[in-house]
């Protein structure tokens, strides 16, 4: 299949490199697209979505057991890090590296078991809602 890369595709990916320390539904995304000016159908957001997962670029995740998606921008750099996500205000951050290291080999330690990075999120409450 070939790549195209539309006006569309930009805008939602700039809304994505933005925005890549929150996860967001298809919905949030065309408003924050629709909100900068631009113009894009939810079938357009969610097309794109799928290449741009498809590509290793975005990380779908369902919401606390629910069907609804939500989408993270996670890039090249991104996808090979431990994330901790907010329960409180939704925020994403990346677990340092000697923490994230530590956690695999203890992982790894207890049996023949690899942690996937790209799936890879722990839920907890950031200082700022702890407070």
């Amino acid at each position: 299949m070939r790549d195209y890369n539309t006006g569309q595709r930009r805008c939602l990916i700039g809304v994505l490199e933005k925005h890549c320390d929150r996860q967001l539904s298809a919905e949030q995304i065309a408003g924050l697209i629709e909100a900068e000016g631009g113009e894009i159908s939810l079938s357009a957001v969610y097309r794109n979505i799928e290449r741009l997962e498809q590509e290793g670029l975005v990380r779908r995740s369902l919401v606390g057991g629910s069907k609804k998606a939500v989408y993270q921008y996670i890039g090249g750099q991104c996808a090979m890090h431990l994330h901790l996500q907010c329960v409180s205000c939704g925020q994403i951050s990346h677990l340092d590296d000697e923490a994230a290291n530590a956690m695999r080999e203890a992982v790894s330690a207890c049996g023949d078991f690899a942690i996937d990075e790209k799936m890879t999120v722990l839920y907890g409450r950031c200082k700022e809602c702890v407070k």
